[in-house]
């Protein structure tokens, strides 16, 4: 026999009128790419600032004067750069947020996307990961990154059902200890949701490294 809070459950579901909700994903991330490096290019910008490597990265304006086998990138187009890993999304934290909203711009729930707070209300977390130790064979690379702050994910999902953040599942990828937010599911089914990406670049990094064995 359903309990009373089974019934209202019921209740809730056989009141409820199809609707629509947006679900965004927002705050800061990053896009990321990794890649190799020969001995001599690890040599060469190992001795270089961060300064020195972030331009080298991202000055698309005037020609390189490094030599021709010593560049990671031409004219700029680092996000090209990555034949190693890419990825590119929300960082999965608690300075994040998931919000769902109703046609009213009405909160409908919410949540900071710390794994605490997601395993709270019950939403699955499933990762991958990119590093370059996992690749054979690689000695040097380098990971560099714009981080980002605004809008990552915005997707609309037509409920037949009350919203419930237990159908919920994020997917997310380890990308040299930057954990990004790559997909969402509500109820076994992908939302798309990042033709709404909304971001500003708010910085980057480079980091020149010696493969761990």
């Amino acid at each position: 026999m359903a309990t009373n809070p089974q019934k209202e459950e019921i209740v809730d579901v056989l009141k409820f009128i199809p609707t629509t909700v947006n679900l965004a994903i927002y705050g800061i991330g990053a896009e990321v790419v990794v890649g190799e490096l020969s001995k001599a290019q690890y040599e060469y910008w190992s001795k270089k600032t961060d300064d020195e490597r972030i331009n080298h990265f991202t000055n698309w304006v005037n020609k390189s004067d490094v030599p021709e086998k010593l560049q990671i990138v031409q004219d700029g187009a680092w996000y090209d750069a990555d034949d190693l890993g890419h990825a590119s999304g929300c960082e999965l934290t608690s300075d994040n947020t998931i919000h769902v909203i109703d046609d009213n711009d009405d909160t409908v729930w919410e949540s900071q996307l710390g794994y605490s707070e997601l395993d709270d209300h019950g939403i699955a977390l499933d990762s991958s990961e990119i590093y370059a130790r996992n690749t054979p064979g690689i000695e040097y690379a380098y990971a560099f990154e714009q981080s980002e702050r605004g809008t990552f994910f915005s997707a609309d999902i037509l409920l037949t059902t009350p919203f419930d953040p237990k159908k919920l599942s994020i997917f997310y990828i380890d990308i040299e200890g930057l954990e990004v937010i790559t997909s969402v599911e509500y109820n076994g089914e992908e939302l798309d949701g990042f033709d709404a990406y909304d971001t500003t670049g708010n910085g980057h990094y480079c980091e020149i490294f010696k493969v761990d064995a």
